[in-house]
């Protein structure tokens, strides 16, 4: 019995110490990546870091967190945050919000309230601490902004990543249901669109390449850039307008996507008039995209769909001869 009682003691001393060597540590990680973030020009401040979960986790608890990058034009700040792993698997962490979260932007203060938001990670054990998967899901999103208390909100916003086994290939998808801009935002179109006051989804899957896996180093250098994007689907449905969109996208020389990417939209006619009331196409304009939307429906099966190629190229945007706007930077 004596024996017995040994083993059980030291078996305790065994867990204790290694609970407190990863303790330890655990802080030391969380210095070392403010430390990075500092040196690459972030503003990082907080009240005070907590490690407790003795003895089957490492939570971390931020008190009062602040970030701001290196131009000062963006920031974060919290009351708290928090950070949790099994101290017998490290490797995958949680991360948890407060219900309510400031965002600072150069165009005023947006508050970011939610019901429930965390982050699921799984970084590969090693040095590099490579990211894996991970997984976030804000339950009931709303962004209010200090400019008129303008706001909108969602019921669920998934966002999730997996890498190959290389690390270079992220598989993305993004998950975005019930938006509802607030009444005097939905003010802004027609009553006689009749368009419905909640956006049902918002979907994208696709798959980036990129030119280094993520790990820690991109907190301290240049983040990895994107060599491809392959857009597999992206939806959005709005009443009787849906609007997908599948295609491929790789950098030119200076950064800018080049490819093209196929969009279809059902019910074109209501499409073109919410586009015109968002003010994204001219009144004067909006004719010459009636003519050109009615001869592609003119080859479609269903007269309220049209197929769209949109090619990118040279820093721009274009439908056919139309230049729609500047091209998004990929790297």
């Amino acid at each position: 019995m004596r024996f017995l009682g040994s083993i059980v003691l030291g078996a305790t001393l065994l867990w204790g110490g290694y609970w407190f060597a990863g303790y330890t540590a655990a802080k030391h990680v969380a210095e070392i990546g403010q430390q990075e973030l500092q040196r690459a020009g972030w503003t990082v401040e907080h009240a005070g870091l907590r490690v407790l979960g003795f003895p089957n986790r490492f939570d971390l608890t931020w008190t009062e967190p602040q970030l701001a990058t290196p131009d000062g034009a963006f920031g974060w700040r919290a009351p708290f945050v928090q950070l949790f792993a099994l101290s017998y698997k490290p490797n995958h962490l949680i991360l948890v919000w407060p219900h309510d979260q400031h965002i600072d932007t150069p165009a005023g203060t947006l508050r970011l309230g939610t019901a429930d938001m965390r982050a699921s990670t799984v970084l590969q054990p090693g040095t590099d601490l490579r990211l894996e998967r991970a997984t976030l899901i804000a339950a009931a999103p709303k962004l209010v902004s200090d400019w008129q208390g303008l706001s909108i909100g969602a019921t669920e916003l998934r966002l999730a990543s997996e890498a190959d086994a290389s690390g270079t290939t992220q598989h993305l998808g993004l998950n975005l249901t019930g938006l509802a801009p607030d009444s005097r935002l939905m003010a802004l179109f027609d009553p006689a669109l009749a368009v419905p006051a909640v956006i049902e989804e918002i979907r994208i899957d696709a798959l980036a390449e990129l030119s280094r896996p993520i790990d820690r180093h991109a907190l301290s250098g240049p983040p990895p850039s994107v060599n491809a994007l392959d857009l597999t689907e992206a939806r959005l449905s709005w009443g009787s307008v849906r609007i997908r969109a599948s295609g491929r996208l790789e950098p030119d020389e200076a950064g800018y996507a080049t490819g093209d990417i196929a969009v279809t939209v059902d019910d074109w006619r209501k499409a073109l008039a919410v586009a015109q009331a968002l003010g994204m196409i001219a009144p004067e304009v909006l004719p010459t995209w009636e003519n050109a939307f009615a001869m592609l429906s003119a080859q479609s099966e269903d007269p309220d769909t049209v197929a769209l190629p949109l090619s990118f190229g040279g820093g721009m945007v274009r439908f056919g001869l139309l230049p729609l706007g500047p091209a998004p930077r990929l790297r």
